[in-house]
């Protein structure tokens, strides 16, 4: 068998990796259970990332440019609805954690990750860029502080109903996301343009 490309063992150890972080967090996790689950060697896995925080830090990033880059909007025209952007851009993510539930726990660890170095490298290289995507898919004209509050609102709705659903389990009314994204969505939108439009 022919032996893979260092960039193609890369990508190997980010895919087999998503599994493993979301199941148990960064600290849940070592770096031998990663060479265990990869088929590589520590040493061997020490040549494609320095430590685990790099490892990491390269999972989610990942995870972000495949599955989320992919779902934001081109350039806006004059004439384009931007709840129509809004809409499609909050119908694609809800999928998405539908469709990969692995990738939504993922995202769940990195909000409670109380590390602040990892945090704000983790804001740079990944949320920042999500964040103004989203926060530009806004269809009105807010200032600053307003723009921020709405952005983490939006966020908040999409991924929120997904991280509560093993404790809303056994609330009166409860269905899994996974059997009501279209309606989610639905809500979602309408709530984001009665708060905005009043």
């Amino acid at each position: 068998m022919a032996k893979e490309s260092a960039d193609v063992t890369r990508q190997r150890i980010l895919h087999q990796c998503l599994p493993l972080f979301a199941a148990a967090g960064f600290d849940g996790v070592s770096m031998r259970q990663v060479a265990t689950a990869t088929g590589l060697t520590t040493a061997a896995l020490y040549y494609h990332f320095p430590d685990k925080e790099q490892l990491f830090l390269a999972v989610v990033e990942d995870c972000f440019s495949q599955r989320v880059t992919p779902l934001m909007p081109g350039p806006k025209s004059p004439g384009d609805d931007p709840w129509a952007h809004l809409e499609a851009f909050v119908s694609a993510f809800v999928s998405l954690l539908v469709r990969v539930p692995s990738f939504q726990r993922l995202m769940q660890w990195v909000a409670l990750d109380r590390d602040e170095t990892r945090a704000r490298q983790m804001t740079e290289r990944v949320f920042e860029p999500f964040f103004l995507g989203v926060a530009d898919l806004l269809p009105v004209t807010l200032g600053e502080e307003e723009r921020h509050a709405l952005t983490v609102s939006v966020m908040g709705l999409m991924v929120f109903p997904f991280e509560t659903q093993v404790a809303r389990q056994w609330l009166p009314g409860y269905k899994p996301p996974s059997q009501v994204s279209t309606q989610l969505v639905q809500h979602i939108l309408k709530l984001l343009k009665a708060g905005v439009t009043g």
